[in-house]
């Protein structure tokens, strides 16, 4: 089997968050869910919240459902939205 790549939009809950605090969060969570980071980076988008782009690979096997994008919603993160999978 091989590795599925998740493109993600996480959106920030306050504005001028502590990204880089969140994104180490992210990087956790990651690890939990055993996914790797491929890309971070962040993308204003008004009055201070920001978008978190990310791109996240893990084994195909383990599938990707609701209860890995919970626990993706971090401290600091209001929403996730998943914009692509795909095999890598």
């Amino acid at each position: 089997m091989g590795k599925v790549g998740i493109w993600l939009r996480l959106t920030t809950a306050e504005p001028n968050a502590d990204l880089e605090e969140i994104k180490e969060r992210l990087k956790d969570a990651c690890r939990e869910i055993n996914a790797e980071v491929i890309q971070i980076k962040e993308e204003p988008i008004a009055f201070g919240i920001y978008a978190i782009k990310m791109i996240i690979a893990r084994e195909e096997e383990l599938g990707w459902s609701e209860k890995e994008e919970e626990k993706l919603k971090v401290e600091g993160i209001s929403s996730v939205e998943v914009e692509r999978v795909s095999l890598i």
